[in-house]
């Protein structure tokens, strides 16, 4: 049984193509050292022997000169069977030439048999069986034999054939008394003749010669008018009586008497005409020629039957094909079969013909049959081996070799396509290799221009080049969009389209499924067109369990599957396996995706891509969506788009997705009412970058640009973003997961998660950079709640932007989030930074700029450090404009540090600025492994809270703690540090505290203090600071508690400092350095100093509790507010101090000095009696039970 021609071919490229993208499309070529064949059939200058694709003939090798018997064989090559690819024109097998360069003689013969015998154990011997022969091709014996060759000759070894049985033609004809038609269904048989026989391969002589009392049969074409048969070689002498019987279907019998005289000679063609008659037989010799037609001869008719499904036209001849096609083709309810393959190139360029355009209506089979060289140049308005095959035809079972179709027409839009220009019938198990082209505006199709019909188990091997170009067709669809494919591909070099091209279809409205392109190269040349891998654009129709596979796709929107998406579903079903589409390279001008380029309200599910690169080479300046590149899809928009459960993968190192305005691992763009649910995108190794210089560009790990849009259960893996590259943008949103995010309430991340080894930015205007989001503004939320990730939401190896660290400059940088203004809720978030962050204005470790915002229950761990400009902290660089913080846990492995040297900078192991009105903390924490430097405004939680005249912020039920020592840095004067705050104005402040391992260094600070530099305005409740000592140097204010309080109304009740030892300046306090107005305002407070206060100055003010108080006196009953130092009289605490000591002026009834053992006893905080009425210390928020008998807060986190 005959193959399809390339189908062999086409599983190898697809082997090939899927194990390594995309490799040479062209049939493999044997090593020098296998032996390959091309072959011929001696005698035969008409050529109509054809080798048949899977025609096998048999391979003995013996030693030059020698004889084909067993003792003579060499390496093993005994009847080895060898395969004809009709592609190459070449026989294929697995055989080997001598190693040693050793000539050798080859021995082949057809047809093959399996199982070679020996005649006497000496010679190798041919089985002839003539008897019931169906095909005279089939049962035809050939020999060939090739002397002295070796592994160091050409490797197309050439076989000449030669003819080793006779053959017999008989032209029959009716006569006197019968008609024509009485002649279908004879059947000739002859007797008396040998059927069987042994022909030795040596030297093709015959023995053992049989005959069967059954007689051997004649094969006649349906009409009975012509008959040829395979005879085995005799004479008449050894064989009288032979007889030759012809039987009609009504049961007349004609017999002819073969005269004793005619012998049928090896190598020899006799034709003999017979004509039947009513009353008798008349046989008369035509010749008897040399064998001139081979074992593929037609009987020497174009075509038999006579077109009904019963006798359906058997054509043969490439002029049998044309004639019937021109003729009948048109006219309904014709059968067409062809026989064999056919040369139809060589028939029309000898006979200068040109290809009929057919309206094709009939039913064509081609048996698997190959129908080789078409030519057509034509200016129709539907080109191809069918001009068009209406919707009540059928061609299946036909393969179209070579090639070369032409449209011409350039008037208008016309179709162009290697088997239809047009089908509107059903097509199956067909294909067409070779090139297709159409000038103009042409819709060129490998197989066909235009689908409307149905297309099943179908192939185009074509080059084609249109308007709009195809691999197998231009447009699936007519105007009620019945097209429908399945079970199809296509495996071609190229696809070049000027507005539309597609691998397997240009531009599809209709139903495609199970089908799948390997195309080298998919293109599409003008300024606005769609370029994809299967398809160029898809238009509201689905396309299920197919896949493309390319080497590079371009054009203005390309992508690995689809250049463009309006509406429609596509996906692989559950229960289909899903295969991979694979890019090399996807180039677009404007939208470039790995899967496609651009998707509106489009439904894509279960789909995957693999690509090696994805970029985009130019943008629109007026529209901020262009110069969109993503590993999946350039943009997806529109209500109604979704891309669920689907993936982008890029292959290694060089895995790239780069674009102009918006880049993203995954998506370039998600907007206007799209969704992306259970996606990801893994280039572990990979990078994502910007292409060029622009104004605004968004470039994220997942996606670059969000908005009015959704993402659920989704991550990416990738191993760079690299912004660096320019520096003159205006605009820059770099993020882990998401560049930008914006939209309202419409737009939302939930349980989606960013996996990026290093983050990269360089200056810009505006420049926000984070691990998972750069800029989230006027947005929804982000919410990782629930989550089933593997990873946390944002887990990034480090994150550097270079350029300016200004406070004046908007550059803002965090482990999460870059900037987050004017959003919902960001919840249910664990960022983990295994490096350090370096780099921008306003730096934190989740956030650079949060304001108006709400977040919550995060958790952020930093293996390194935290460094930036101005404002730096540990969780955010900024908090701000009535932003809610709440439930909250940082850790900081090494140290946060702030460059910044302008007075309005800022370090906090929390927040370096909180501003606002209403802005909150609560229940948070940050733990700090390093120390917390900077040079103005230093705090353990927080560095800063400036003035505002609005309602006071809040923070609440949080802690710091810090391992190392908070630092300011000796290189700049003024400004504040505390260890839970630097400077604070405007703040209520209850339940919190703060614990430090080793000392804070005020320096030449304005105000050093152990839980305050600054006291401004506010209040402090329930909140205490452990240290292990307090200097301040130069500074003028340093106190245990607060360095400087100068609040008329800011109260500080229910709180303690325990510290070694204070260090100042000029005012030193256990408690506070200078108090300004009321000390009324001071109650409920204890300073436990266990080592020393100093005062540095030659005229200090100091005290255990106050070092001085100026301004309004207490105005507040002072026995009723109650205050506690340590009494240096039983030291510790020691009081040292150089010149007269200012700052013993409290009495007791304002400061109760009291052993430091005193405060180890739990009863000293719970008795009311020690406190200021209505201001005790609350079981209900102290928990008393501690190790050292100093309380600690219930609500707060723990240190």
């Amino acid at each position: 049984m005959k193959k399809s021609p390339i189908a062999m071919l086409a599983l190898i490229v697809l082997v090939l193509v899927l194990s390594s993208c995309i490799q040479d499309l062209h049939p493999p070529v044997a090593q020098k050292a296998v032996i390959a064949f091309s072959a011929r059939v001696v005698g035969n200058p008409d050529s109509s022997w054809e080798w048949e694709e899977g025609d096998e003939i048999g391979l003995y090798m013996v030693s030059t000169g020698e004889s084909v018997e067993p003792g003579n064989i060499l390496n093993g090559v005994v009847n080895y069977p060898y395969t004809y690819d009709s592609l190459t024109g070449k026989f294929w097998g697995d055989a080997f030439f001598p190693a040693d360069g050793t000539e050798v003689d080859l021995f082949a013969y057809y047809p093959y048999q399996d199982t070679p015998e020996l005649n006497e154990g000496s010679a190798y011997i041919y089985k002839v069986d003539v008897r019931n022969q169906a095909n005279p091709y089939e049962d035809d014996l050939i020999f060939a034999r090739v002397e002295g060759v070796g592994r160091d000759v050409p490797v197309d070894v050439d076989l000449t054939f030669q003819h080793k049985l006779s053959k017999l033609t008989l032209e029959i004809s009716a006569g006197a008394g019968l008609e024509t038609g009485d002649l279908a269904g004879l059947s000739v048989r002859y007797y008396s003749m040998p059927t069987t026989a042994d022909i030795n391969f040596e030297n093709g002589s015959i023995s053992n010669e049989q005959t069967d009392a059954a007689g051997g049969k004649v094969p006649v074409n349906a009409a009975g008018t012509a008959g040829v048969a395979i005879i085995v070689p005799h004479d008449g002498g050894t064989y009288p009586d032979r007889t030759m019987v012809f039987t009609l279907l009504d049961g007349r019998t004609y017999t002819w008497n073969i005269p004793d005289a005619k012998g049928f000679e090896a190598g020899y063609h006799s034709t003999y005409s017979v004509k039947l008659t009513g009353w008798g037989i008349e046989v008369n010799p035509v010749g008897v020629t040399t064998w001139t037609k081979g074992g593929s001869s037609s009987f020497g008719s174009d075509y038999t039957g006579i077109g009904t499904v019963d006798d359906p036209y058997m054509i043969y001849t490439a002029h049998g094909l044309m004639h019937l096609l021109e003729t009948y083709g048109s006219t309904s309810g014709i059968y067409y079969e062809l026989v064999h393959d056919i040369e139809l190139g060589e028939y029309l360029a000898t006979n200068d013909l040109t290809w009929p355009n057919v309206v094709f209506n009939g039913f064509f089979d081609g048996k698997s049959h190959v129908v080789n060289g078409l030519r057509i140049t034509s200016s129709a308005a539907n080109v191809g081996f069918f001009g068009m095959i209406t919707d009540t035809a059928t061609v299946n079972n036909l393969g179209l070799t070579n090639v070369v179709v032409r449209g011409t027409n350039t008037g208008g839009s016309y179709i162009v396509g290697g088997l239809a220009g047009v089908n509107m019938g059903m097509i199956e198990d067909c294909f067409v290799s070779g090139h297709v082209e159409g000038d103009g505006t042409a819709y060129a199709g490998g197989l066909v221009g235009m689908n409307g019909g149905v297309i099943r188990n179908s192939t185009g091997y074509a080059m084609v080049k249109g308007n709009m170009a195809g691999g197998l067709a231009a447009i699936n669809d007519t105007d009620e969009g019945a097209g429908e494919i399945t079970d199809s591909k296509v495996i071609a070099e190229s696809i070049h389209g000027v507005r539309f091209a597609g691998g397997f279809v240009a531009d599809n409205s209709g139903v495609i499924t199970d089908s799948h392109a390997i195309v080298r190269n998919v293109n599409s040349s003008i300024a606005d067109g769609y370029a994809g891998g299967f398809v160029g654009r898809n238009y509201n129709r689905d396309i299920t369990d197919s896949y493309a596979v390319s080497n590079r796709v371009s054009g203005a929107y390309a992508g690995g599957f689809a250049g463009y998406i309006e509406a429609g579903e596509i996906s692989f079903l559950p229960e289909s396996p899903r295969v991979d589409t694979i890019a090399g390279t996807v180039d677009g001008r404007l939208y470039a995706g790995g899967f496609v380029g651009s998707n509106k309200s489009g439904s894509i599910e279960n789909v995957s891509t693999v690509f090696d690169r994805v970029v985009t080479t130019g943008y629109n300046s007026s529209d901020s969506h262009t110069g969109s590149a993503g590993g999946f899809v350039g943009r997806s928009f529109n209500s109604g788009s979704s891309i669920v459960d689907s993936s982008a993968k890029g292959r290694g190192a060089s895995s790239l997705v780069e674009g102009w305005m918006n880049v993203g691992g995954f998506a370039g763009v998600n907007d206007d009412g799209a969704s992306i649910e259970n996606c990801f995108v893994e280039m572990p190794e990979g990078k994502v970058t910007i292409a060029g210089e622009v104004m605004l560009v968004r470039i994220g790990g997942f996606v670059g640009y969000l908005n009015s849009a959704t993402i659920s259960d989704s991550w990416t893996d990738i191993g760079e973003i690299d912004a660096e590259t320019l520096v003159t943008r205006s605009l820059l949103s770099v993020g882990g997961f998401v560049g930008l995010q914006e939209g309202g309430d419409t737009t939302s991340i939930t349980n989606s998660t960013a996996v990026i080894d290093t983050i990269s930015s360089t200056d810009s205007t505006m420049l926000f950079t984070g691990g998972f989001v750069g800029y989230m503004h006027d947005s929804g939320t982000i919410s990782h709640a629930g989550s089933s990730a593997i990873y946390p939401t944002a887990k990034v190896g480090s994150i550097t932007v270079s350029g300016s660290d200004s406070a004046t400059t908007t550059i803002h940088t965090g482990g999460f989030a870059g900037y987050v203004a004017n959003s919902s809720l960001i919840t249910g978030i664990t960022v983990v930074v295994t490096g350090s962050i370096d780099g921008g204005a306003s730096v934190g470790g989740f956030a650079g700029t949060i304001s108006n915002t709400d977040v919550s229950d995060v958790r952020v761990v930093m293996n390194g450090s935290v460094k930036g400009g101005d404002l730096v902290g540990g969780f955010a660089g900024q908090i701000m404009n009535g932003a809610h913080i709440e439930e909250i846990r940082i850790y900081v492995e090494e140290d946060i540090v702030s460059t910044g040297t302008g007075t309005g900078s800022a370090v906090g192991g929390f927040a370096a600025l909180m501003s606002g009105s209403q802005t909150e903390i609560m229940k948070s924490r940050v733990e700090v492994g390093g120390g917390i430097h900077g040079h103005a405004n230093i705090g353990g939680f927080v560095g800063r809270v400036p003035y505002n005249s609005g309602v006071p912020q809040k923070i609440e039920e949080s802690a710091a703690i810090v391992t190392g020592s908070i630092y300011k840095d000796v290189g700049s004067t003024g400004g504040y540090a505390g260890g839970f705050i630097g400077e604070q104005y405007n703040a209520d402040i209850s339940q919190c505290s703060v614990l430090i391992e080793e000392e804070i260094i005020g320096n030449n600070s304005n105000a050093t203090g152990g839980f305050v530099g600054a006291f401004n305005s506010g209040n402090v409740s329930n909140s205490y600071v452990r240290v292990r000592d307090i200097t301040g140097s130069t500074s003028s204010y340093v106190g245990g508690f607060f360095g400087l309080h100068s609040s008329q109304s800011g109260i500080i009740t229910n709180s303690y400092v325990v510290t070694g030892s204070i260090v100042g300046g000029s005012y030193v306090g256990g408690f506070g350095g200078l108090l300004f107005y009321d000390l009324g305002n001071l109650r409920s407070l204890a300073a436990i100093i266990t080592e020393k206060i100093e005062a540095l100055d030659t005229n200090p003010h100091m005290g255990v509790f106050i070092g001085s108080r100026t301004g309004l006196p207490s105005t507040n009953p002072s026995l009723s507010s109650r205050r506690y130092a340590s009494d240096p009289a039983s030291p510790p605490p020691a009081l040292v101090w150089t010149g007269n000591n200012q700052g013993t002026d409290f009495t007791s009834s304002e400061v109760t000095l009291v052993q430091n053992s005193d405060f180890s006893n739990p009863s000293f905080w719970l008795n009311p009696l020690n406190w200021t009425a209505d201001e005790t210390w609350s079981a209900g928020i102290w928990n008393f039970a501690t190790g050292d008998g100093y309380p600690v807060l219930k609500n707060a986190p723990v240190p």
